[in-house]
């Protein structure tokens, strides 16, 4: 021992070298060691399934997983409850590190609403295309006597006619009063009973 001290003692440049050789290695340490621990290398969760949660369970469940919540938009889905969650990213059992934040798109509280174009003078087939295009459930029919087959003569909702830009709720059922084609036919009977009832007189 009093040998390796007094080596140390005659060459005082090679003490300095190993001193900062162990400090070099001590500071690496410390560094690869605090790297680990910050970015938790090698540790991951596996994000849950939340969909049509309410959001408020979602983000319970996502907190006992170490996982974080945030709620980015919201749709209206018909057939979910209100609030639920609809989709979410990342999906479900997705690996993630700790503390992610998953985002969420949860059903609105409130159905979406669109406007109701002027489908009058239209083909119900066309009428109906037009109205299931912008999200509006089928429409009820009903034929009305008209010489104008399958054109829609009026459209209502809840027993009122529908004004051109009247706003409704995606979930509403229009109903359409279509033309049944009968009143050329009719009015030309009518006219045939009168031309035979006149000859009959001059007979």
């Amino acid at each position: 021992m009093k040998k390796i001290i007094l080596f140390f003692k005659n060459h005082p440049i090679l003490k300095h070298l190993i001193f900062i050789g162990l400090v070099f290695v001590a500071l690496v340490w410390i560094v690869l060691h605090g790297l680990d621990i910050y970015t938790r290398h090698g540790e991951s969760v596996t994000v849950p399934d939340v969909k049509r949660m309410q959001a408020e369970d979602a983000k319970d469940l996502f907190s006992r997983y170490r996982l974080r919540s945030e709620v980015i938009d919201s749709v209206y889905v018909d057939n979910i409850p209100r609030g639920a969650v609809v989709e979410q990213i990342p999906r479900e059992n997705s690996s993630v590190k700790e503390n992610r934040i998953v985002f969420l798109t949860i059903n609105s509280n409130l159905p979406r609403k669109v406007t109701v174009p002027d489908v009058r003078d239209m083909s119900y087939r066309q009428a109906v295309a037009i109205l299931e295009g912008i999200g509006l459930s089928q429409p009820e029919i009903e034929y009305v006597v008209s010489e104008y087959k399958d054109l829609v003569l009026d459209v209502v909702y809840n027993g009122v006619s529908v004004e051109k830009g009247l706003k409704l709720p995606v979930s509403s059922r229009l109903k359409l009063f279509v033309g049944n084609g009968t009143a050329e036919i009719i009015e030309d009977s009518i006219i045939m009973s009168e031309d035979s009832v006149g000859e009959e007189w001059m007979e």
